[in-house]
Formats: C-alpha cells, sequence, structure tokens
C-alpha cells in the first residue's frame, strides 16, 4: 500500500444476499421490504424516511455521515442510528475500510460484535490475538477467530501484510515501517481490529489482556474453535442435518467392503441368557474401572468374539434414512450413533489371543466376522508402543482395538458438526465397551490419543477417507 491521497474511511453496506423491494402493509402504506432469503425487515417511509438509506446500504453504501445527510432531522438520526444497530446485530449490515477506490477490509458481523472503531490509545503496542487465524475464503483472505463474533473479509494483498506483521507487539509507527504503509491506513485497520476484539495492547512484557486470563490460558485454538464452531451462537455458518453433498457426491456405503483377507468367524453372545444372567446394570456401572495391568493368560477368541458380538455388531439391517434424505443407508447397533450413520469401523492389533494369530484385524460387523488386515508390521507395532506409552501400560497391549470413522457418512449428512458427532459416536462407544468388558470381567482402557500415521501405514489407508477417532486396550484380568 502506497501513501493514500485521501484518508481512509469506514463504509457501510449491506452484504450481496441481501434485497430490496416495494412493500405495503396491510392497511395500505407503502414502504419498503428488505430480505436476505431467510429473513425480511420493512423499512416504513412514514414519519421518517429510510428508504434512502436501504437503497443506498444496497446500492454500494456510504459513510455514516453520509448516510445521517439523508436523514438530516433529530428524529431520522435516531431511526437511523436504531436501524444500523438492528441490521448489524442480525448480520446484514458490514463494515469496510476503504482507501480511495481499494476496500482494504470489511467486517462481516456474526453475533454481538462492536460497530464503531475502537480509538487508539497513544504510545502503546498492539498485538493480534493468539487466538485468531488467517485462511482462504473463496476468493480472498479470511481473519476469524473464536473468541470474536466476526469475520474480517481481506480482498488486500496490502492488508494481510500488515495484519501479518501483528504477529509482534508493535506500535503504528513500528507497524508501519515493517509493512510500507503509512500510519493513517494502518490507524484505521487497527482501529477496526481492535474495536471487535481481533487485536490489543500489549503490557510491558509484549502480553495481552487474554495471556493473563486464567480462563483462556487453558484453551489452544483447535479446541475453543471445534467447540464455538460445532455449536450455534458464535457463528453464521450452516449446521445441522443440510445433506450439503446430496445429488452432488453419492453416500458412502453402510459397511466398509471386505478387502478379501482372511475371514475369521466369530462367537455370539446369547443375548437371551445374559439379560437373564448378567451383572445387575448398576454393579456393572460401580465396577468399572481402567485397566493396565493384564493377566499373563490372554482372552480367547471366542472371548473377544463375545464382546464385538455385544458391543458393536449389527442389529438391524441397513434401511433409508427418514426424509428429506431417502438416499443413504442408515442401520443399528448395540450403541447409538448420530443419525444411525454408523460411521466407526473397528481394527484390531492383537499380540495375544488365544486362538488367533497375532496381526491387524478389521471386524464386519454385517457378517459378524474378523477379516485379517496384515500381520503384525512395524506400523502396527509402532501403533501398540504408542498405545503403551499413552496408557503408562506395563507391556505392549494384548489387544488394541482402534476406532476408525468413515468421515464421509457423517459429513455428507451433516454440516458444521461432522467431526463434532464423530467424537460423540467415539464416547458411547467407549462407554458401551468398557461396561460389557466389566459385565465379562475383562480387563479395559482407554487411550487419550493415538498415532494417526502409523494407523495410516498400517491399514494402508490414505489418512483422510479413514481416521482413527479414539482407542481402547483390551486384555485379561490378573489372577
Amino acid at each position: 500500500m502506497n501513501a493514500p491521497l485521501v484518508r481512509p474511511r469506514i463504509v457501510f453496506a449491506f452484504g450481496p444476499d441481501v434485497s430490496l423491494a416495494a412493500s405495503e402493509d396491510a392497511a395500505g402504506v407503502a414502504g419498503l421490504r428488505l430480505s436476505n432469503g431467510n429473513a425480511h425487515s420493512v423499512v416504513p417511509q412514514a414519519p421518517v424516511d429510510l428508504a434512502a438509506v436501504a437503497r443506498t446500504l444496497v446500492a454500494g453504501g456510504g459513510t455514516e455521515e453520509a448516510l445521517e445527510a439523508l436523514v438530516p432531522t433529530p428524529a431520522g438520526v435516531l431511526a437511523l442510528t436504531l436501524h444500523l444497530g438492528l441490521w448489524w446485530r442480525i448480520g446484514w449490515l458490514r463494515s469496510s475500510v476503504v482507501l480511495g477506490e481499494v476496500t482494504l477490509l470489511t467486517v462481516v458481523p456474526t453475533g454481538p460484535v462492536a460497530r464503531r472503531p475502537r480509538p487508539l490509545e497513544p504510545d502503546r503496542r498492539w498485538r493480534l490475538s493468539r487466538f485468531a487465524y488467517l485462511h482462504r475464503g473463496g476468493r480472498e483472505m479470511w481473519l476469524e477467530s473464536p473468541n470474536v463474533a466476526a469475520r474480517v473479509l481481506l480482498p488486500d494483498p496490502g492488508c494481510v501484510a500488515v495484519i501479518s506483521a501483528l504477529a509482534l507487539p508493535r506500535s503504528l509507527e513500528e507497524l508501519a515501517q515493517a509493512t510500507g504503509a503509512d500510519t493513517t491506513t494502518c490507524r484505521a485497520i487497527l482501529e477496526i481490529l481492535a474495536g471487535i476484539g481481533m487485536a490489543a495492547a500489549v503490557d510491558g512484557d509484549g502480553a495481552l489482556p487474554e495471556d493473563r486470563d486464567a480462563r483462556l490460558r487453558h484453551w489452544e485454538l483447535h479446541d475453543l474453535l471445534l467447540h464455538k464452531r460445532s455449536r450455534r451462537g458464535y457463528h453464521d455458518g450452516r449446521l445441522g442435518a443440510t445433506f450439503r453433498f446430496k445429488g452432488q457426491l453419492p453416500p458412502a456405503p453402510a459397511f466398509e467392503p471386505p478387502s478379501g483377507g482372511e475371514s475369521i468367524a466369530l462367537a455370539e453372545a446369547d443375548i437371551a441368557a445374559l439379560s437373564q444372567s448378567d451383572l445387575p446394570f448398576t454393579a456393572v456401572l460401580e465396577q468399572r474401572r481402567s485397566t493396565r495391568r493384564f493377566g499373563a493368560t490372554p482372552l480367547t477368541l471366542e472371548q473377544l468374539g463375545i464382546f464385538l458380538h455385544r458391543t458393536a455388531r449389527l442389529t438391524e439391517r441397513p434401511g433409508k434414512a427418514a426424509a428429506p434424505a431417502r438416499s443413504h443407508d442408515v442401520s443399528a447397533r448395540p450403541y447409538p450413533s448420530a443419525g444411525a450413520v454408523y460411521d466407526l469401523e473397528l481394527y484390531l492389533t492383537i499380540t495375544a489371543c488365544q486362538g488367533l494369530a497375532p496381526g491387524l484385524y478389521h471386524y464386519q460387523p454385517d457378517s459378524h466376522r474378523l477379516e485379517r488386515v496384515a500381520g503384525l508390521v512395524p506400523a502396527a507395532l509402532a501403533q501398540l508402543a504408542g498405545a503403551q506409552a499413552s496408557g503408562s501400560l506395563d507391556a505392549p497391549p494384548q489387544i488394541l482395538v482402534t476406532l476408525a470413522s468413515r468421515f464421509q457418512r457423517v459429513a455428507w449428512r451433516y454440516e458444521g458438526i461432522a467431526y463434532a458427532l464423530c467424537l460423540k459416536n467415539v464416547g458411547v462407544l467407549l462407554q458401551t465397551m468398557y461396561l460389557v468388558a466389566t459385565a465379562m470381567r475383562i480387563g479395559a482402557c482407554a487411550m487419550g490419543s493415538g498415532d494417526s500415521e502409523a494407523f495410516a501405514r498400517a491399514t494402508a489407508s490414505d489418512g483422510i477417507s479413514l481416521i482413527p477417532v479414539g482407542e481402547i486396550v483390551l486384555g485379561s484380568l490378573e489372577e
């Protein structure tokens, strides 16, 4: 950005999805109807005429002073202020920093956020929030933060450079020197960022107020971003069962197809008998414990088969999902799954199981069989070593069960919450496995993390279509 011939100005305008049409109320009073496709607002032409303001905001916008000139009476200015606040809160109105004919940035509110720039305190140094992140959105860069109910569109590369320079604490003069921009432009950009909470003044140690806030210090960006973006209230993204890929991509099948490896039949549980003889539910719940020391005699193939039958077998054949998308298969198993899509696949890395050779196996819930994928290849051994370290186990696990998501199963139906739903699916399955293991007097311990790269190598998967999202180890109890 070169030295400006004119000062940067703040321009307000409606977003491109807002349209304007003539309207008439029940009494026959003429007005204008604003709409963005999902909601609408009527602008009356009496007693204060805001029609000219609405037309200006749809046509490209204007400064607040220019808009006030369209309604020059005190009552008109008051009505304008109220309507601008309303349109801002519902996300229709945007503010841009414009230099000459160039738009440097545009603020798009997605929730409660300041509309006016914040005047900068003199002799202070400023820094970008550690929760702020840049990414490509369409044809321009976006600046967002899970702590700020707005996105900042950055069509101008020079403005991106100014924002990037705020990774370090800088005064206005230092910011201008580092980027080649003039201080007036830097001030306009920084006032906007400070106003919405994307940047703030640092103390003598270069720390932001958020760095001193014990509540925020516990959060990492990816954790807070996942939390905020997978729930309503802090963003304007689409969320829920939108079936966004219907008509574009086919849904993934209900089951992962067999790979052609050796197939091993498994024992089935006698559910009717167990319903009479099993431990009472409260006893199972109270006795559940994580096991980190296992017995010398490993589990049998029969025990493993009954465990899998009780926790993960197919209980109802696939059928079509309810409207509005009767085009993808759903089914039922002993544990719940979001939308009955059942994205989780079970891969078992086995070092010791009576009646079963060591190796990597895939469980097929529709046929209740194990399919051999590979032997204890180096990648499988890396998984076992990682589980041993993660669980603070005395020895490599006898059986490591990896819960892997076929993410497309969830993402085809759900938008904005797909990965969060995967994690919820993992939680309920792990609890089911814990309780069944307790009832069967089998040792079990869920892992806090796993090695995604080693899993991808062991299964010869691409690391995207099939992703490990949870692990639990099984073994016999110490005698």
